[in-house]
């Protein structure tokens, strides 16, 4: 009996060691810290005005969230699992301003405590923007001035050498810009165009200049006490002075009247230019038209 107790005995302590030696060898569960990596070569997405999409890559040793902060801009997918090859998409609205824009993409990783981001940028709308873009210039000629708004380096060309920049301008956001226009020698009106260009924009502006015409002279002689001029008009016409026979002397305007001290015979004599009809609503008192020099 004594035997037999002991070998019991003894295979008891062996199994209880046993099972003492196997709690020893279990492992502890691994703790894994969150951490979010971007790829090595990964850089700040920047995106033309047009838009489009971009890819982000990093690792992230958690599961992870991603946002982004302003509404022109898009990510996907908003959420993923833990991995060495993580990739989100960034996708940018066209930009219609003449501003360049950012937006930041927030990643969060395991509780959202470990945060990394990146700055996306979008670059401006380029333009040249003239209003108007039309301009008409004297037969004598002259400056023509304005202004350009735009956000990019510009060259100007012109389409005929009568028309020359005045001076040397540089792209700001609101550009004062000056141009020399030489007198029109001939008697046709013509038309030039400024081109302002850059890499990518171009805006153009029509100059047309009136033709060079010569001072034409309507006298009428006139017996009474006070005159209305008659009506003159023409496609490029302009009146220069009106002398009334009594020494005194007007600009022109359309239907001016003059008032004689005294009643007696007057030559009227309006000078203009480009006049090619004119109409005498009132014949009283008008003895001789004189169209020589019309």
């Amino acid at each position: 009996m004594k035997a037999l107790f002991s070998i019991h005995a003894f295979l008891l302590l062996l199994a209880t060691a046993l099972l003492a030696a196997c709690s020893d060898d279990k492992e502890e569960p691994k703790v894994i810290t969150p951490s979010i990596t971007w790829a090595e070569d990964q850089e700040s997405p920047t995106f033309a005005a047009d838009g489009g999409t971009e890819a982000v890559l990093f690792s992230s040793a958690t599961s992870w969230e991603a946002e982004v902060d302003q509404l022109w801009c898009s990510v996907e997918p908003a959420k993923g699992s833990a991995g060495e090859d993580c990739e989100v998409r960034i996708t940018a609205e066209p930009n219609g301003t003449y501003d360049e824009r950012k937006a930041t993409l927030t990643l969060r990783a395991g509780t959202g405590t470990v945060i990394e981001q990146l700055t996306i940028v979008q670059v401006q709308k380029d333009a040249i923007v003239v209003a108007p873009s039309e301009y008409t210039m004297k037969a004598e000629g002259g400056t023509l001035d304005f202004s350009i708004n735009t956000n990019v380096e510009f060259t100007v060309s012109f389409s005929a050498d009568w028309i020359r920049q005045n001076a040397d301008t540089r792209a700001l956001e609101e550009v004062p810009v000056s141009f020399i226009v030489d007198a029109n020698p001939d008697g046709e009106p013509r038309e030039a165009v400024i081109t302002f260009a850059s890499a990518k924009v171009e805006q153009t502006v029509t100059v047309r200049q009136e033709p060079y015409l010569e001072e034409q002279a309507l006298s009428i002689m006139y017996t009474g006490v006070s005159f209305t001029i008659p009506a003159l008009s023409g496609t490029y016409f302009s009146g220069t002075e009106i002398a009334w026979g009594d020494g005194s002397t007007d600009s022109y305007t359309d239907e001016a009247t003059h008032t004689y001290e005294q009643e007696g015979t007057y030559t009227v004599t309006i000078r203009s230019q480009g006049a090619e009809d004119f109409t005498l609503q009132d014949l009283v008192g008008v003895s001789e038209i004189d169209l020589s020099g019309f």
